[in-house]
């Protein structure tokens, strides 16, 4: 915690040189008004970053101080979390306007990976890592319609965003933490526990809260020509239930490819 204070200290002073509707912005485009002109802006803030960094920085503080890691090597653990961190962030793309919808089926099969032999307190940091960067690069843009439209300042507009995304990534957390909790060495299992407890995620964001239907990874199977075919007859849920399987299929398909036996290549 005690790097905390240099991220706070820009958040404050990029707030303050901001002037109203002067949102300092990096990337994107969005359409942004200010007292007698109309300007083309672009949508992630400098304030959103930092906000961004100060939540990534206290996250880590409070998980590893407050998880007991004697199995696990701190610093294997920190690379795993941030690793996960970046698959969330990465499977933005497979939505629309990228529509790299391949992402849609190779990270999945990553985390499965990363989650074979992990216990539940660390699947659960996977998955709330997973889901932060899933979405602070999901939602960014909410800040500055908030700022923008909504008249809140930056910092608000930042905190408020990050905190939705805080929120949001307890369901992912809770994805990897049911899987590791209900995991048996069954193939049934193997195949199809992974996608029902994530759209039993996704099916509980559709109401729970007065809900939040944003980017079921269903929706990347729109573009997809390979199972795009299923939409009218799954629906958004068996759409992101069949992606999910999708992977967990590979994944046990190449866990059961039997390795060529050599004694009896010899003797042929």
């Amino acid at each position: 915690l005690k790097y905390l204070p240099l991220p706070s200290a820009l958040i404050i002073f990029s707030s303050l040189i901001n002037a109203p509707h002067k949102t300092i912005v990096l990337v994107g485009s969005y359409r942004t008004y200010s007292p007698g002109k109309t300007f083309e802006s672009s949508t992630i803030s400098i304030n959103f970053i930092y906000s961004s960094l100060t939540v990534i920085i206290s996250s880590y503080a409070f998980v590893f101080k407050s998880f007991n890691f004697s199995s696990v090597p701190f610093l294997l653990s920190i690379l795993k979390a941030i690793f996960s961190f970046f698959l969330g962030a990465l499977l933005i793309l497979a939505f629309e306007p990228f529509n790299f919808w391949i992402l849609s089926l190779i990270i999945p099969f990553l985390i499965l990976i990363s989650l074979e032999r992990q216990n539940p307190k660390f699947s659960f940091i996977l998955g709330y890592f997973f889901g932060l960067g899933f979405w602070l690069i999901g939602i960014f843009w909410i800040e500055n319609s908030i700022n923008v439209f909504g008249g809140a300042n930056a910092f608000i507009s930042s905190l408020l965003t990050i905190a939705l995304s805080m929120f949001l990534s307890l369901f992912q957390g809770l994805i990897f933490l049911t899987y590791s909790f209900l995991k048996v060495d069954n193939f049934l299992t193997r195949l199809f526990l992974f996608p029902s407890v994530w759209v039993l995620s996704e099916w509980l964001r559709e109401f729970l809260f007065s809900g939040f239907p944003w980017l079921y990874v269903g929706y990347a199977s729109i573009d997809n020509s390979l199972i795009n075919g299923f939409i009218p007859i799954a629906g958004i849920f068996g759409m992101s239930f069949i992606i999910i399987l999708l992977s967990s299929s590979t994944l046990e398909l190449f866990k059961n490819i039997k390795k060529p036996n050599l004694n009896s290549i010899i003797l042929s």
